[in-house]
């Protein structure tokens, strides 16, 4: 009967001529197939109800499979990839039987964007909305976990990274010799005030917990806290403050880090301003942190201490750039690394006219003065209270 229907085009005795034939026969042919496709899907749809709707769909629905999955295998999800990515490395692996039905399955999960990179352990043969909600699941990353504490400082934060990731100390000592290659530009040393820039990674390795890819170096893992320190002190605006120069907010919130609970540092920071612009009393402008003392300690391999064991030489030591008792001003740069709350501090200070501060009981909480009778009797209660140092 089909054969009987011209469903080809007819241009007359064209149609006859012998080169004429062969495209009036292939148009024929496609014409045919489409008008049996639509033949056959009219006849399941007519099929009716249940039955004749799982049958279309099965023409239209991308192939799935539909369990857990079997077996194990790793898959790299790399930095800037889309969900067309995600699906064919998926795919190549066998954890999903269509790329498509990755990507339709993410489409329906709300919190597929938030697939991070990085490598995963998944089961062969998974329906896709099951692998879609293993990679959400960081138990199924494989990675090295290392939690870098706010306060740190570089040294022993290399320390730490190098136990962590199990390699030696010297690789990440050599790899933070370079700021540059790190991510960290240069602009990011110029000073207002016109002093010398400690020039280090000190204060840009932002404090985080990280999971690091297997394979990651020491300039890797360097790199990544740098550039988790970019984005922070975007979001805080440290990267933008009023009146100062970005590196000595940087170096005001280290000192906040180190002086401060985090409920106190928006009034420790406007302490440290407080003091360097006063004009009138320019013998405040010497902080007088025992903090920066120790630092210096610290660099110099011999250990912090308790700012009752500090002696009044090693406060007041002239050769020691970060003496904020002996020297005016804000240090070479930053004693520790700070979190954000540090850093959103220095960016935007508390208001008042306070001038000192001190640890006033065990919890850590300060006290605030705007003239020295009010710090000195703070720092009677200080002692009252059991903390002062």
């Amino acid at each position: 009967m089909l054969d009987g229907l011209d469903l080809g085009y007819d241009d007359g005795d064209a149609a006859m001529r012998p080169g004429r034939h062969r495209r009036r026969k292939s148009g024929r042919g496609k014409s045919l197939f489409a008008l049996v496709l639509v033949v056959v899907l009219l006849g399941v749809l007519g099929g009716g109800g249940y039955l004749g709707y799982h049958a279309l769909r099965g023409f239209l629905v991308a192939p799935d499979y539909s369990g857990s999955g079997h077996g194990s295998v790793q898959v790299q999800i790399k930095t800037g990839d889309g969900l067309s990515d995600m699906a064919n490395a998926l795919y190549k692996k066998d954890v999903v039987k269509s790329a498509k039905a990755f990507v339709d399955a993410s489409n329906k999960n709300p919190n597929a964007t938030a697939i991070q990179p990085g490598w995963y352990k998944l089961h062969k043969q998974m329906k896709a909305s099951l692998a879609v909600t293993a990679l959400l699941d960081l138990k199924n990353r494989i990675a090295t976990k290392v939690t870098i504490p706010e306060g740190l400082t570089v040294n022993a934060t290399l320390s730490r990274l190098s136990k962590g990731l199990k390699l030696p100390l010297s690789d990440f000592q050599k790899a933070a010799k370079d700021p540059a290659a790190l991510g960290i530009d240069k602009g990011w040393f110029d000073r207002d005030d016109h002093k010398q820039a400690a020039k280090g990674v000190e204060g840009f390795l932002y404090p985080d917990t990280y999971l690091f890819d297997p394979g990651t170096t020491a300039k890797d893992a360097l790199s990544e806290m740098v550039s988790h320190f970019m984005k922070a002190a975007a979001d805080s605006g440290l990267d933008k403050p009023k009146g100062i120069a970005p590196y000595e907010a940087l170096i005001v919130a280290s000192l906040a880090q180190a002086e401060a609970i985090n409920s106190d540092m928006p009034k420790v920071t406007r302490v440290v301003y407080n003091r360097l612009g006063d004009t009138d009393q320019p013998w405040l402008q010497k902080l007088q942190f025992d903090s920066t003392t120790n630092y210096w300690l610290d660099l110099k391999g011999k250990g912090a201490k308790d700012s009752s064991q500090l002696t009044y030489a090693e406060l007041h030591d002239t050769s020691n750039p970060y003496s904020t008792h002996t020297h005016a001003g804000l240090p070479p740069g930053p004693i520790d690394n700070p979190g954000a709350t540090a850093m959103k501090a220095a960016a935007h200070p508390a208001d008042g006219k306070w001038l000192y501060f001190v640890r006033i009981d065990k919890s850590g909480k300060s006290a605030f003065a705007e003239t020295y009778d009010e710090q000195k009797a703070n720092e009677e209660k200080a002692k009252q209270n059991g903390a002062a140092g």
